[in-house]
């Protein structure tokens, strides 16, 4: 297994959907999960979003303002860039997975996973399609932490059928009592599960 550190300009950026990001002042990307094209992130920005904006973009599926005082904005975001991707011909099967990003004067830089020849297609197929990306460096695969890790192997099921299911999207497509039937639990159980979850992500990343 292999890490690719790849760098990426404003204007490649702006044709995913970052310039709503971009023109709030982008200060900081955290990846929370990515596989692929899809990916939650949080991300901080020095101005409010453009809301509005936000609801009309396609890479966006869904969006939670999770801090909003004074220069301090903060915001949970999952993308998807697989259509965006598929129209620059690009087959969004190539899209490894993606554990961190840095933001920079130039644009930001962000973190590939996954075989050697894996990273190659990636990188050739993003080049051929005249994306502005460059390879910075190619390392062994290391562990990272990441947020999830704060939860326990039972919260992170529970999380992870929720979220499968529907849970967290807007409109919300799946009720606890519909995640619970998945799991063969109490209703009660998931609520329980998904409220401690949700504060220990939120202690990790807020506390």
């Amino acid at each position: 297994m292999r890490q690719a550190v790849l760098s990426v300009d404003h204007e490649t950026l702006a044709e995913y959907g970052f310039a709503v990001f971009q023109n709030a002042g982008l200060l900081d990307i955290e990846i929370l999960s990515c596989e692929g094209p899809r990916g939650v992130s949080r991300i901080h920005v020095e101005e409010q979003l453009d809301e509005h904006r936000l609801d009309e973009l396609k890479t966006i599926q869904w969006w939670e303002c999770v801090a909003d005082e004074g220069s301090k904005h903060v915001y949970l975001v999952e993308m998807n860039v697989a259509e965006q991707l598929d129209r620059v011909g690009v087959d969004a099967d190539v899209m490894t997975r993606t554990e961190w990003a840095e933001v920079h004067s130039q644009g930001f830089s962000f973190e590939q996973t996954g075989s050697q020849e894996e990273l190659s297609a990636m990188l050739a197929d993003l080049q051929a399609a005249g994306q502005n990306i460059t390879l910075e460096k190619l390392q062994d695969y290391r562990i990272q932490e990441t947020p999830m890790d704060v939860l326990t192997d039972r919260q992170h099921e529970v999380l992870d059928v929720a979220y499968e299911l529907g849970y967290y999207d807007v409109p919300r497509k799946s009720s606890t009592a519909e995640v619970a039937a998945d799991l063969g639990v109490d209703d009660s159980t998931v609520s329980e599960h998904l409220q401690r979850a949700e504060h220990n992500l939120l202690e990790s990343l807020l506390g």
